[in-house]
């Protein structure tokens, strides 16, 4: 009996509500994503092609379009100022903390949409292991973990409807990448006549009015850069499909594996998670195909946490669960 209030999360499990439990299994998330980090940072490239080297980053020499993604070099610069450590430490800091700051926002999001469970505690963890194909991703750079904790943040405030919370990650997304636009596009479909029209207004010319703002002033800022607003990679990803048959089919066998995942009993899954993939996901995958590098797939991360969600989701209806609203 107890076990099956643990796996099914009928009501909050005694279990789960001990000291020990919970120290357990956070000291469990933390091991994992340090693991994870200090797996990631074998594969990162801290001299990547000189238009966008950490110190061009840090101090706004880097080629535009990604000397526009402030936020974590700011944070770098900021350090560097009031400390003796070195920009690679630094940065190195700021990334594992955003990989941190993804756990516990992951955490918000699962418990806006289940109820607590033995699974869904299983699940945290899976989200930090299910990253480690994106270690495997071309262009890795240093703010990819910072979009990933503040799109989960935000999904979460966005789902609870939190809604000074949530403009402000939305403003930090802003300024950490330009692809925060797609956190306003979910907003925009998936509270369509489910709040007041006024309310709705509000806060969609809100976002427009934050997004256009940082938009405009970054590209002021640096419009004396080298580099253009976007590049261009459409032939570059044919290209590589061509030369890379064996890899692009093992990707492709995954992302089938995964969509399957995703779409079965696709009306049974929660509302919120379907909207915002039919929001976010198509734009993005258009993004990627023109403007990101080849087999650059950890452009995906904006929807991940969406995308684990509802992949878990069908694991649960498999496994017989019943993932209560809470």
């Amino acid at each position: 009996m107890r076990l099956n209030r643990l796996v099914h999360g009928s009501s909050r499990p005694e279990v789960a509500q001990s000291f020990l439990y919970r120290l357990c299994l956070w000291v469990t998330l933390l091991a994992s994503a340090t693991s994870f980090f200090f797996l990631y940072l074998q594969f990162f490239n801290w001299n990547p092609d000189p238009r966008i080297t950490l110190p061009g980053m840090v101090y706004g020499t880097a080629n535009r379009p990604f000397v526009y993604r402030v936020l974590a070099p700011a944070l770098i610069r900021l350090l560097a100022a009031i400390t003796p450590l070195s920009l690679r430490f630094l940065a190195a800091a700021i990334m594992y903390l955003s990989l941190v700051g993804f756990v516990f926002a992951f955490r918000y999001l699962l418990s806006a949409l289940w109820r607590p469970s033995l699974f869904t505690d299983l699940l945290s963890i899976g989200a930090i292991l299910a990253l480690t194909p994106f270690i495997l991703s071309a262009g890795r750079h240093l703010y990819d973990f910072s979009t990933l904790g503040l799109f989960t943040l935000g999904f979460a405030l966005m789902a609870r409807a939190r809604w000074t919370g949530y403009l402000l990650i939305f403003l930090l997304a802003c300024l950490n990448k330009e692809t925060a636009l797609l956190l306003g596009l979910v907003f925009a479909l998936h509270f369509y006549r489910k709040i007041t029209a006024v309310a709705y207004r509000n806060l969609l010319l809100l976002q427009a009015a934050l997004y256009a703002a940082t938009r405009l002033t970054l590209a002021w800022v640096f419009r004396n850069n080298p580099g253009e607003l976007v590049e261009y990679h459409l032939p570059q990803q044919f290209e590589a499909v061509a030369a890379h048959p064996g890899l692009t089919a093992a990707w492709l066998c995954l992302g089938v594996w995964v969509a399957g995942l995703v779409l079965y009993r696709w009306k049974d899954k929660p509302v919120f998670l379907r909207n915002a993939l039919l929001a976010a996901l198509p734009p993005l995958a258009v993004l990627f195909l023109f403007f990101g590098a080849p087999f650059e797939f950890r452009v995906f991360y904006e929807v991940y946490p969406v995308i684990f969600l509802l992949a878990a989701h069908t694991v649960g209806l498999l496994l017989g669960l019943k993932l209560d609203a809470p």
